[in-house]
């Protein structure tokens, strides 16, 4: 029941496209024949693509749309709209760097004037002194706790 309605449906739209096709050839026909050479604006658009859908498919998908137009052309910008963000940008940077050059520029000087600090180094009189403490200090806590646990 349910396939003979779709097929009666499909059949009759067929003939539908099929008519409306030699209805626009007719009237190209007469539109030629009146001497007119722009044809009717409906014959130019073309009709959509009908696909029988299958079982589980929603409603919307046996209807495909007709295929877009020509893709739009990439943009593209003047010479002049070019040299004038080039030279923005440039006017931008110019700026940041000289308040950031301004500051530190002073301070420049002094600082390369003076030497760089030597690294620090310790005596062996010093490490040797440090490493007696050390020794004295753990002596002593191990006295300590030998002397609690006796």
């Amino acid at each position: 029941m349910a396939n003979d309605l779709i097929t009666n449906y499909l059949s009759a739209q067929s003939a539908l496209l099929q008519e409306k096709s030699r209805l626009e050839n007719r009237l190209v026909e007469i539109s030629q024949a009146l001497n007119q050479t722009a044809p009717v604006a409906a014959a130019a658009a073309p009709a959509p693509v009908v696909v029988r859908r299958g079982p589980g498919r929603p409603k919307g998908s046996g209807v495909k749309a007709a295929p877009p137009a020509a893709p739009k052309g990439k943009r593209t910008m003047s010479a002049a709209a070019r040299a004038r963000i080039a030279a923005a940008a440039r006017a931008r940077w110019a700026k940041v760097k000289a308040a950031k050059g301004e500051a530190p520029a002073a301070a420049a000087p002094a600082a390369a004037a003076a030497p760089k600090k030597a690294k620090r180094k310790m005596s062996a009189e010093g490490r040797a002194r440090i490493v007696a403490a050390t020794k004295a200090r753990w002596a002593r806590i191990h006295a300590e706790q030998a002397a609690k646990a006796a």
